[in-house]
């Protein structure tokens, strides 16, 4: 089963070639930024086009075709911009992002280390796009189990934006949440708790405590204290994100359908199954209402309601959603996708059970 962190705004983020921008994003739902014009000659480049294409794709998580747009977008921002030039730091970037939701690691992390080298020389060691560089870097560390690496780079870009921008602005909320992040995955709770609590603060008093940017630091919160067995203060969490996602949202949102996800998983991981089911069912079909076509979270649902039935002993159910899955993660993600191994691995564990 799997839930839905909320990621931290830069973690994935693509760059603009002046300035970093801001965005509380899902892990499945990234928007890219597109290659700015050409003030010169007054006219866009060609690559812009491309991007947004690439764009679109993304946010119907069709990743495969986005890789392949936004492979030929950096080879016509690299023909079209000197080797120092920010906005082919922005294509870099954007690539690197889609390697990112592939899985592919080493090819991502190179392209964000140009990118970075890149803005580095453009703007200065200390520049928010910088931090936003770093916080990308950061997460292919964590993803490697990089531990060390990674905690480095999220402390200097928590130190830029906090340089940059006061202790208490929305943005050092990102990076607090960020590091946090990192520290969950190290199982160092009670320095994640720390830094999610800092993060949430920072984000009630900037925006009010219904506003739908506190959502993230109160998932990620109660995705904490899941993990800690703490499942009384999860679940009143998720239940305040998910009345705030409501409100503020709409009952049919991607982050509503997250919530109740992450609800289910909870309630499954208590053996509470047939609420765990109830909640999957509700995020599914919202998720189904949304996409309305193949999409990596409708795959998500699928694999989900499959490990219920799976826990509940019901193989040949279980075996059936498992296949949803698998054939809509392979379409969107692609065979090599270290999540369509998994489902396969499920696959045949159903099947020997039966």
């Amino acid at each position: 089963m799997f839930d839905c962190p909320e990621k931290a705004l830069e973690q994935f983020d693509l760059l603009g070639a002046a300035n970093a921008m801001q965005r509380l994003i899902h892990i499945t739902c990234v928007l890219l930024l597109l290659l700015v014009a050409d003030t010169h000659k007054g006219k866009r480049p060609p690559a812009d086009n491309l991007n947004s294409q690439v764009v679109a794709l993304h946010k119907q998580g069709n990743y495969v075709k986005a890789a392949r747009l936004a492979e030929q977008a950096l080879s016509i921002a690299e023909q079209n911009y000197a080797p120092e030039d920010p906005n082919l730091a922005t294509a870099l970037n954007n690539l690197g992002l889609i390697y990112r939701v592939q899985a592919k690691y080493r090819q991502a992390e190179l392209l964000y280390s140009r990118a970075l080298e890149i803005n580095e020389k453009a703007f200065g060691k200390n520049h928010l796009a910088v931090a936003a560089l770093l916080n990308n870097l950061a997460e292919i560390a964590k993803l490697e189990s990089k531990y060390v690496q990674a905690e480095m780079l999220c402390k200097r870009a928590l130190k830029i934006k906090e340089t940059n921008l006061g202790p208490n602005h929305p943005a050092v909320a990102t990076s607090l949440n960020n590091l946090a992040g990192l520290y969950a995955a190290e199982r160092k709770y009670e320095q994640a708790e720390i830094l999610y609590k800092r993060s949430l603060k920072i984000c009630e008093k900037a925006f009010g405590r219904n506003n739908q940017a506190v959502a993230p630091a109160l998932n990620n919160l109660a995705a904490l204290y899941a993990k800690r067995g703490q499942f009384r203060k999860a679940e009143q969490l998720y239940s305040r994100n998910l009345e705030l996602c409501r409100n503020s949202l709409g009952r049919v949102h991607p982050t509503t359908a997250n919530v109740l996800n992450n609800l289910a998983v909870l309630y499954q991981s208590r053996g509470q199954y047939a609420k765990a089911h109830d909640y999957f069912q509700l995020s599914l079909e919202i998720r189904q209402q949304v996409f309305k076509q193949d999409h990596p979270d409708i795959a998500q649902s699928f694999n989900n309601i499959a490990s219920v039935y799976e826990s509940e002993q019901n193989f040949a159910k279980a075996g059936r959603f498992y296949d949803k899955a698998h054939k809509m993660w392979v379409k969107t993600l692609g065979r090599n996708h270290p999540q369509v191994h998994l489902v396969l691995e499920s696959m045949a564990r159903c099947s020997r059970r039966r």
